[in-house]
């Protein structure tokens, strides 16, 4: 953002909200300052540089909140961090599945529970029409829809989803938790070990949604910034946990501990994935952390590379299939709308 759509935003905001506007807009700024520091001297490692053939990535986590339960799991014993190529999940998986990589993705799978994989794999569209008009396709139909109508002829064309990995599954299309605003992880889980047990592949990303707010553990706290029609007590709830701690509506204690909780409950599961896969070299990451006030910022902000952001855990381990876990995969909700969409990342605070 321009000094001059800050500028124009903050005028906006400020007839709008009144006081509240003005405080908004002020930590806009600081976003905007920040931003400009702490990129100076950003050095990010892709993971394609590092030795691994599972990467499990725990989205949103700090590398302290991963170090201060590690204690508590055998496989978190080998403690490592890297410095991410992003500080949010839509310019992360922009980045990990790059066309650069078409060698290492052409045997990969990636199995997410995140919406934001729409970014990563966009449909692509024509330049005209066969009525000999020009095609200018959507947002909504590049990551959403994957068609657009004809401006001249209304012809609806279809586009081409450009997906560059042996297999991928985008677990949210089907099994997400409108109740709590988020995906569990189970059927990441199941997805994983399936795709393991019975597909060639060199190498596998899963991606969890947690400890990514809502927190799992404690519904009460934080159920996501999409309101439902109707729905007055989601309402109360639409601000995401960073904001209520910015705005001193929670504090940090609470906080923590919740974030904490919501870490061990994705943890559980990658300890069943561990235990029904064979991974020579496994690690567990994170795909940018959050900021808890540090630098007076809070949540993940695009494009800044403070630490607590892109300083992200590299734990690595291995996996061994006991079968202790036989995976149960239920499709439901496989085709979901644009709308859907759109609600599915605002549940996860990025509208």
């Amino acid at each position: 953002m321009s000094l001059f759509d800050w500028f124009n935003s903050s005028v906006q905001s400020v007839r709008t909200d009144g006081m509240d506007g003005v405080e908004e807009s002020l930590y806009e700024f600081r976003v905007g300052i920040v931003r400009q520091i702490s990129n100076l001297n950003y050095n990010p490692t892709p993971v394609w540089e590092r030795d691994w053939d599972l990467l499990i990535v725990l989205d949103a986590c700090r590398l302290d909140l991963l170090q201060s339960v590690a204690d508590e799991y055998q496989f978190l014993t080998n403690p490592g961090s890297l410095t991410s190529v992003a500080s949010s999940t839509s310019d992360w998986v922009k980045k990990v599945f790059d066309p650069q990589y078409k060698h290492r993705l052409a045997q990969a799978a990636y199995v997410t529970g995140n919406p934001n994989s729409i970014y990563a794999f966009p449909y692509t569209f024509p330049n005209q029409c066969d009525c000999g008009a020009e095609i200018k396709p959507s947002h909504q139909a590049v990551y959403h829809e994957g068609y657009e109508i004809c401006s001249s002829c209304k012809t609806r064309l279809t586009g081409e989803r450009e997906v560059p990995v042996k297999i991928l599954k985008e677990i949210w299309r089907r099994s997400w938790d409108n109740d709590i605003g988020t995906i569990q992880p189970r059927p990441i889980t199941d997805t994983a070990i399936e795709i393991s047990r019975n597909q060639d592949i060199d190498s596998m990303i899963v991606h969890y949604m947690q400890p990514h707010h809502p927190f799992i553990p404690a519904p009460e706290l934080d159920q996501g910034s999409y309101i439902a029609p109707n729905d007055k007590e989601r309402k109360k709830q639409s601000r995401t946990i960073w904001e209520q701690l910015r705005t001193g509506d929670v504090d940090e204690e609470t906080v923590w501990r919740e974030y904490k909780n919501n870490l061990r409950h994705v943890l559980e599961d990658v300890e069943m994935l561990l235990e029904n896969v064979d991974a020579d070299t496994a690690v567990v990451t994170s795909d940018h952390g959050n900021a808890i006030g540090e630098y007076g910022i809070y949540g993940h902000p695009r494009w800044m590379s403070i630490d607590p952001l892109v300083t992200v855990p590299w734990y690595e381990t291995t996996g061994t299939d006991n079968k202790t876990h036989t995976s149960t995969e239920s499709v439901t909700n496989s085709n979901v709308t644009s709308e859907e969409v759109t609600q599915r990342l605002q549940d996860l605070g990025y509208f």
